[in-house]
């Protein structure tokens, strides 16, 4: 696998909210895309949490300039899940594209946007994600870096959760059995190979194993 990293960015991209998003939060607090089903670089079909200010309104999601049509698929008090499909404006594919065909980076799902800025994954080596940032700056993003971590595909997305300890202890203790019944090395065991103390050792599974179920539930 490419050692690919996955940028966790806190940004405010200069004037990208202001052009037609705005009116969004005038009864929003905060719109996450969740994932996916289609996208090039003009239509879209997402799958959208928007936690609303007061109750949902879905006509109100529909009159959006960018917006086709909204499915509201789960609603609560002030909260619902929706299927929008819609145009990404012009701004927004010429920004995909760059960040594809320029830097060779890509963008991770969830994307969350506020009223004044977005908080969303960036993956791509090093190297790119450098010029990528270096990129941002010169443009006039003001941003804040929340988390650099190993990328994992999607199919390992519970694993890019934990840190590089927590994975490092895991791939050993299943490497040598910890996990068969009857083990085959205990934690003490386990814990000298790793040369750090068993009480660390045992830490780091234990935080690993709740963040692995915690993710495998909300699943």
């Amino acid at each position: 696998m490419l050692d690919f990293q996955i940028l966790k960015l806190h940004y405010n991209p200069p004037d990208v909210i202001n052009k037609g998003y705005k009116i969004v939060f005038s009864k929003a607090k905060k719109v996450t895309i969740l994932n996916t089903l289609m996208q090039n670089l003009d239509n879209f079909l997402f799958i959208v949490e928007i936690d609303w200010l007061k109750q949902p309104d879905n006509e109100f999601v529909k009159q959006h300039i960018f917006v086709k049509d909204s499915v509201e698929l789960i609603i609560s008090k002030n909260r619902s899940i929706c299927l929008i499909t819609g145009t990404l404006p012009k701004d927004n594919s010429e920004i995909l594209q760059q960040l594809t065909n320029k830097f060779n980076c890509f963008l991770e799902l969830p994307i969350t946007l506020e009223k004044k800025s977005i908080t969303g994954n960036i993956v791509g080596n090093h190297k790119d994600l450098n010029r990528f940032l270096d990129f941002i700056n010169n443009w006039g993003v003001e941003f804040k870096i929340l988390s650099i971590k190993k990328y994992y595909p999607k199919g390992f997305g519970v694993l890019s959760a934990l840190t590089s300890q927590q994975l490092n202890c895991l791939e050993t203790a299943m490497e040598n059995g910890y996990f068969d019944f009857p083990k085959r090395y205990n934690s003490h065991e386990i814990a000298k190979k790793l040369k750090i103390s068993h009480t660390t050792f045992l830490e780091h599974i234990k935080k690993a194993e709740k963040t692995i179920f915690s993710n495998l539930l909300r699943i």
